[in-house]
């Protein structure tokens, strides 16, 4: 009896042993699994804050094509001012009648496209390069355009007083006739919306909004008689085909590479650590 008891209380024990070591193998189990997925989260977190952060790559280039985009007008009208002007006018451009509450949307142009061109360095990079790529091509024409083959509006009267027409005279002031064909105005608004079409960080709702506001840019350069309609539709086929044929024809790709040579000697190892 007292060995069949001893026996038992053997077995009693070793299951309670057995139990302890299964719950403690349990135990470190789960923490170890907590512990993989701290670890995990902990690792994903900077790679998904880094992939919201603005791409250094893209600041350079940016500031090239903003500098381009004044550089142009400046100096397409210096040049073209001693060339005799011309006209474009057709028989539709008289449909467009001189509305000056059109000169809101004409003004917003420059905030949206400012906006958009940083919005498009969240595209891939085959996609910003060939936006840039495009951008700087049709400021090289377009300034080469104005220079020797300046195209002037005949412009209404905006005497009249009263806010609209205030911001009217001041931007016929500001934006000399001659710098007409092709409307770099209608060509940026463009872009502005190829820029970030189909990116994926960038809702569909804005994509919408903007190919409509590009459109309505367009249409603020005839009623403010800023430009002729042939100016408007020359400024949207040449940003439709330099973007499309940047891409097609990788014209973007000694635009990329000179703007990685100068990225890496500006910002050195935080390129290197944004491509890695």
């Amino acid at each position: 009896m007292v060995n069949r008891s001893k026996a038992q209380g053997a077995r009693s024990l070793s299951k309670d042993q057995g139990a302890n070591l299964k719950a403690r193998s349990l135990g470190e189990a789960q923490e170890t699994d907590l512990e993989a997925r701290s670890l995990s989260s902990v690792q994903e977190a900077p790679q998904k804050a880094r992939s919201l952060n603005f791409p250094v790559y893209a600041v350079i280039p940016l500031v090239v094509i903003i500098a381009a985009h004044y550089l142009t007008y400046d100096l397409g009208a210096w040049i073209g001012s001693y060339f005799p002007g011309s006209s474009l006018e057709l028989h539709i451009d008289t449909i467009f009648p001189f509305v000056p509450a059109w000169i809101l949307i004409y003004i917003a142009a420059y905030p949206f496209c400012l906006l958009n061109d940083i919005l498009a360095s969240y595209a891939d990079r085959k996609r910003f390069f060939g936006f840039c790529t495009a951008y700087l091509l049709i400021h090289i024409i377009a300034m080469v355009l104005f220079a020797v083959f300046p195209v002037f509006v005949d412009r209404p009267d905006v005497s009249q007083s009263g806010i609209l027409y205030d911001l009217v005279r001041a931007m016929y002031e500001s934006d000399l006739s001659g710098n007409c064909f092709p409307s770099l105005h209608c060509g940026l608004a463009v872009l502005a919306f190829l820029g970030i079409y189909k990116v994926k960080k960038i809702s569909k709702a804005y994509q919408w909004f903007s190919l409509v506001f590009a459109i309505l840019i367009c249409f603020s350069t005839l009623f403010t008689k800023e430009h002729f309609l042939a100016d408007a539709l020359a400024g949207v086929a040449l940003a439709i085909f330099l973007y499309y044929g940047s891409l097609r024809f990788k014209w973007y790709v000694p635009v990329e590479h000179a703007f990685n040579w100068i990225n890496q000697r500006i910002w050195g190892n935080v390129i290197q650590n944004e491509n890695s």
